[in-house]
């Protein structure tokens, strides 16, 4: 048998996947600077105090320089110089976060569900804060899920969350063709069927696998119609060119509006003429 008689053979994997989320409590949380620190051999950070919430008031973070707000990252001096008290006295806008005081057993989360929401959320540290206390842990990459004892509350950057958001819109952007294929793995074998189960604890997590299995059955995905909106979703439906209902009532109301306006100057001149007073 010679190689011209080899076929390629698409095989059906069938693969369980389960989404898990480890509840956590997140807090909104300020920081102000401290001084700078150097510990050892690594590079110089700022050590940051806790200023609220009040239960977490005192706990001292090493943050990265580029971590800072623009405004005061340009006003820092030199490293190991010390910081004037203005620059003290500036807060910086963080999350906090720590397992619930009981721990609770863990819920199933829809990741497709959690994709569209995380998409919708805006620029608002509220909204922020709202979605992830829904969700619970947020990326597997920087939190591991060993059970001891936390010391002190872990800390999260605002700036970290919006640039994963841009992450997951490029990466639906782009489609399959520009997906890292890499991360198609964690399979556990089991001896019931489905043979092999893809467990997820992390919600981040959870989304880009939800967009892995959506490229490999084919799902596309396109822009919101709404010039001012970001978001992509799946165009599931033909003819559907807004990601939420939302979107096109906003779409609608604007275009009414400009409408009545252009109505409005065509009917002026021969108002103000009917109106206009003789000389």
């Amino acid at each position: 048998m010679n190689r011209s008689q080899f076929m390629a053979r698409t095989i059906a994997f069938p693969v369980q996947f389960e989404f898990n989320n480890r509840p956590m409590k997140w807090f909104l949380g300020v920081l102000n600077p401290h001084a700078w620190r150097r510990h050892r051999n690594r590079p110089w950070m700022l050590e940051a105090l806790v200023l609220s919430p009040s239960r977490f008031k005192g706990f001292k973070y090493d943050v990265a320089p580029d971590k800072l707000p623009d405004q005061i990252r340009q006003e820092l001096p030199p490293r190991g110089d010390r910081l004037p008290a203005h620059l003290c006295r500036m807060g910086i806008e963080v999350f906090l976060f720590v397992p619930p005081d009981a721990e609770p057993k863990t819920s199933k989360i829809d990741p497709w569900l959690a994709r569209e929401e995380f998409q919708l959320v805006g620029r608002s540290m509220p909204d922020l804060l709202a979605f992830l206390n829904r969700y619970g842990a947020w990326k597997g990459s920087v939190l591991d899920l060993s059970t001891a004892p936390w010391r002190q509350p872990r800390l999260a950057f605002p700036a970290d969350f919006w640039n994963d958001q841009s992450r997951v819109r490029d990466a639906l952007k782009k489609g399959e063709k520009g997906w890292s294929w890499k991360k198609l793995n964690h399979f556990r074998p089991r001896p019931e069927f489905p043979h092999y189960v893809h467990e997820g604890n992390f919600c981040l997590d959870a989304i880009y696998t939800a967009t892995m299995v959506d490229f490999m059955k084919g799902v596309r995905f396109r822009n919101c119609a709404r010039q001012d909106c970001p978001n992509v979703f799946p165009a599931d439906r033909k003819g559907k060119v807004y990601c939420q209902q939302y979107c096109g009532h906003i779409v609608s109301v604007r275009r009414n509006r400009r409408q009545a306006a252009r109505q409005e100057q065509r009917l002026r001149p021969s108002v103000e003429k009917r109106i206009k007073p003789r000389v």
